[in-house]
């Protein structure tokens, strides 16, 4: 039968897309997202939905993405996780791409076919990567976006996909796309603070001992000073 071959194939977590990242620090501390409340919420409680995750480089987005997956393979929801740019080039139809992905069908028989019977999810990641102003070879973004609009709409069936924001708005395949936007917005500055806390056990913030210069999610690392009687030292 193809569901139990279907849901087989398509719940291993992340076919090629890293579940690493997630939303924490390197010590352990979590990050909230809302926006991961957002996205479960849209599989839970609609009928389907297509949705456009959006951010600045470095924004988390990927992170995101791989957090989403693994909360949706603890809840026993099957998904298809497609990191855009690690498809093989010559890619030029939907065959092309099972094969690369190492599916027994076609994606879209294959989630069709699951979304019959219970929510069913497409991740896309990085698909502003294969842009035409970015990858002069487009087959690969051709049959991704086919994808998207063979399966938006159909009844159990949920797409997410992440761009970002400049190259979204600009590339007009991507515009084509009817999605929702959401967009990533960093964590608040009060929450990276008290993990800069936890992290060097000092007091933070522009009069404390540690003195917060730049915050970078994608690598979810801080770049610091710390005063010591008045002077800074680079750390």
């Amino acid at each position: 039968m193809l569901l139990p071959k279907a849901f087989s194939s398509l719940s291993k977590p992340f076919r090629n897309i890293s579940p690493s990242g997630g939303a924490a620090l390197p010590d352990g501390t979590a990050i909230h997202r809302a926006e991961l409340d957002h996205l479960l919420s849209l599989v839970q409680d609609s009928e389907s939905s297509t949705t456009a995750l959006l951010g600045p480089p470095g924004a988390g987005k990927s992170a995101l993405l791989a957090a989403f997956g693994q909360r949706l393979h603890d809840q026993n929801i099957p998904f298809l996780a497609i990191k855009a740019d690690l498809l093989d080039v010559d890619i030029s139809d939907e065959e092309g791409l099972s094969q690369s992905i190492g599916l027994d069908h076609i994606p879209t028989k294959l989630l069709l076919g699951l979304s019959l019977t219970r929510p069913t999810v497409l991740i896309i990641d990085q698909l502003d990567a294969l842009a035409g102003y970015v990858d002069l070879r487009t087959g690969r973004l051709n049959v991704l976006l086919n994808l998207v609009r063979r399966l938006s709409g159909a009844r159990n069936m949920h797409i997410v996909f992440s761009a970002r924001t400049f190259e979204y708005e600009h590339d007009v395949r991507l515009r084509t796309i009817r999605a929702e936007s959401l967009n990533l917005e960093l964590p608040p500055w009060s929450t990276v603070l008290r993990a800069a806390a936890a992290r060097w056990k000092h007091s933070v913030g522009s009069s404390g001992d540690v003195q917060i210069v730049n915050f970078d999610w994608q690598r979810r690392d801080f770049g610091t000073t710390l005063l010591e009687k008045g002077r800074g030292r680079a750390k």
